[in-house]
């Protein structure tokens, strides 16, 4: 008889066949679930059933955890949108996940397996199932938007497909031809543009005539989906405080950076950064790419985070078909309910010209891999699940480690009798020491940048999903704020759209594992230590993660409890 741990990963990867796959706790990806309402009746009825049984587990961290994951299928499920957007993992379905299983069939290395051609006739059957579904409502540009960058990435991932194994050309043609009517339901040549200037009046055209409008099931997706304690005029307050905070310090720096890159020290903050980037510039070969990797990753594992042979992160550059799909550096984790779980990072050469902005993805992106890999092989099952429960901690960690990178290269500025690693790792700043404090202290402006902007969608999180404002008057707003462009915020908000109370997990949970990391010195827990436990207990809802770290900053260790 199984435990009801085992059900509920059974009934998490019914939900989400593609994280199952990926995670390894399926062996093939042949089937998608289709939302129709006998199904979805179904996945309730598990879910309550399974919610009425957790007294079987006895560890109370792990009983706390199944409930928030079971809570959070239970919101997928009811919240669905129209694109299946929202982060890998974490609530995509419907098109979208589709689209994610044909990236993790080649990222895993299946492409050519017997049973591919008939996981994409399961593709094509879903977009046919979804422009049904979808096909009669009234959506606003922000929503047709989303929809439409849906179609891109199938598209791009079918040319993927292709590119891997050309005898699926036939599936591949007859999934094009049901993707249409799907891309007709929300098609308007502006928004269809991939160009800034072209989809950006279309998105303010459509804003006029929609007035603000609030995400449906907000903000009770910041408690069900994302296990916050916070509510939504809370995560408003904390995030303009913050925000108070370090306008001044980013705006400062911008001032006196802005000479030694040859702009004006009146210069907006966005064009400050522009030049920063410009002056940073490096041709990403791949030579080059890893040896920035081996410098970060040496001095990280020496410094900031003990991890081991054994914990497998791979870093290799986008392959040439997947470089339309990433980002400039992506974090995937694979097989990770396996006894061989490895994460692979990806770095795309053409999308990182600033050396500052590659290294501050590097560490973000590395800290994912390194918590999610160490959790799997030393953490209960229950608590290595890709839900949305994991995201204050896992974002919040990489959100802090981008400063910790930061502030370890401040500290080796000046000094003498530095060891290998740590010259290593200053020397990526420069060779001269005013080469080198003037690169750090432009990364400290990269670091307050990329916190600024954490801010900034935390509040774009409560006023646009939260139904305050419209998304362009907010990214106006913003831009006048901050002094960033609006095509640069636009890029760094719009993705969180589809995921309605993810965007304030970066800040909350970051501002909360830096303030404990930070108490566990007094405690004779250094920074490397505190670091290292995190990222090995896994991930339970985020109160209980709270409590676990604020244990490890007191010097109790005890490891979570064991699965029943």
């Amino acid at each position: 008889m199984s435990s009801i741990v085992d059900e509920i990963v059974s009934l998490w990867s019914d939900v989400n066949p593609v994280v199952g796959y990926t995670s390894g706790y399926l062996g093939k990806l042949t089937a998608l679930l289709f939302q129709t309402p006998e199904n979805v009746e179904k996945l309730y009825q598990r879910i309550e059933y399974l919610t009425t049984r957790l007294d079987e587990i006895a560890d109370l961290d792990i009983r706390t955890a199944a409930r928030a994951v079971l809570v959070s299928q239970r919101t997928q499920l009811e919240l669905a949108r129209p694109s299946g957007a929202g982060p890998s993992g974490t609530g995509a379905g419907g098109v979208y996940a589709a689209a994610d299983g044909i990236f993790y069939i080649l990222l895993k290395g299946d492409g050519n397996k017997p049973w591919v051609a008939g996981y994409l006739e399961v593709v094509r059957e879903m977009i046919v199932f979804e422009a049904e579904r979808w096909a009669e409502g009234n959506y606003t540009a922000e929503i047709r938007k989303e929809c439409l960058n849906t179609v891109g990435y199938v598209d791009g991932n079918l040319k993927a497909m292709l590119q891997a194994n050309p005898t699926v050309s036939s599936q591949v043609r007859a999934i094009e031809k049901a993707l249409q009517r799907y891309q007709e339901i929300f098609y308007s040549p502006g928004l269809a543009s991939s160009e800034f200037k072209v989809y950006w009046p279309a998105l303010l055209e459509g804003d006029a005539a929609s007035g603000p409008v609030r995400a449906r099931g907000y903000p009770g997706t910041l408690k069900n989906y994302y296990a916050l304690q916070m509510n939504e005029a809370d995560v408003e307050l904390q995030a303009k405080s913050w925000m108070q905070l370090d306008m001044p310090v980013t705006l400062d720096l911008a001032r006196r950076i802005a000479p030694k890159v040859g702009a004006a020290q009146d210069s907006s903050l966005q064009t400050v950064w522009d030049a920063v980037s410009r002056n940073y510039a490096v041709d990403f070969s791949a030579e080059k790419m890893q040896k920035v990797l081996k410098a970060c990753n040496d001095f990280g594992q020496r410094y900031i985070i003990g991890f081991t042979s054994a914990d497998k992160v791979l870093f290799d550059p986008t392959p040439g078909y997947l470089v339309n799909l990433v980002t400039g550096g992506e974090d995937f984790a694979v097989d990770y309910l396996t006894d061989k779980p490895y994460s692979q990072l990806y770095l795309t050469a053409s999308k990182n010209t600033s050396l500052l902005t590659m290294i501050n993805i590097l560490v973000h992106e590395a800290s994912h891999g390194f918590n999610f890999v160490m959790s799997a092989r030393k953490a209960p099952k229950l608590l290595n699940l890709n839900t949305s429960i994991e995201v204050p901690m896992t974002e919040g960690q990489a959100f802090y480690r981008e400063y910790q990178y930061y502030a370890a290269a401040a500290d080796l500025v000046g000094q003498t009798g530095l060891d290998p690693v740590q010259q290593a790792y200053l020397n990526l700043y420069g060779t001269t020491p005013v080469d080198q404090a003037n690169a750090v202290q432009a990364a400290q402006l990269e670091t307050y940048i990329w916190r600024v902007i954490r801010y900034i969608r935390a509040l774009c999180d409560t006023e646009v999903n939260g139904g305050k404002r419209t998304y362009t008057d907010f990214i106006a707003w913003a831009a006048a704020a901050t002094g960033l462009s609006e095509e640069t915020l636009h890029g760094e908000c719009f993705t969180f759209l589809a995921a309605p109370g993810y965007a304030p997990c970066y800040a909350l949970g970051g501002a909360i594992y830096g303030f404990l990391q930070t108490k566990g010195i007094p405690n004779g827990v250094q920074e490397a230590a505190f670091n290292t436990e995190a990222s090995s207990i896994g991930f339970s809802s985020w109160p209980v993660d709270q409590a676990r770290l604020a244990k490890i900053a007191a010097g109790d260790r005890a490891p979570a409890g064991a699965a029943p």
